[in-house]
């Protein structure tokens, strides 16, 4: 992960957030909570923490619980909608013109 700033993107957006975890080239078995946020941390410093609460979020449903193998309670699936939801109406109030699939 990399918080990315070119001079090409910089002229068309504000600010550019990509996070991406390819999981056929990236062994996340042992991958665990601590590491993820501190990846955040140092990979998002420049942004603001309620935005990388927001990735936290998004990656840990994708990748952190997704490896267990019991399904998701009720209750987790309303805090993944809410989670969804959140992270829709951050890009939404967002000035930025690219606009991720939420």
């Amino acid at each position: 992960m990399y918080n990315i700033k070119t001079e090409s993107i910089i002229k068309k957006c504000s600010s550019v957030i990509a996070c991406c975890v390819a999981e056929s080239s990236v062994d996340t078995k042992d991958l665990n909570e601590n590491t993820m946020k501190v990846v955040i941390g140092q990979c998002f410093a420049a942004s603001p923490q309620s935005t990388r609460q927001l990735i936290w979020k998004q990656m840990y449903w994708d990748v952190i619980r997704k490896k267990e193998k019991t399904p998701l309670t009720a209750e987790e699936q309303q805090e993944k909608k809410d989670d969804n939801a959140a992270l829709k109406a951050y890009w939404e109030k967002s000035d930025n013109p690219i606009k991720p699939l939420v």
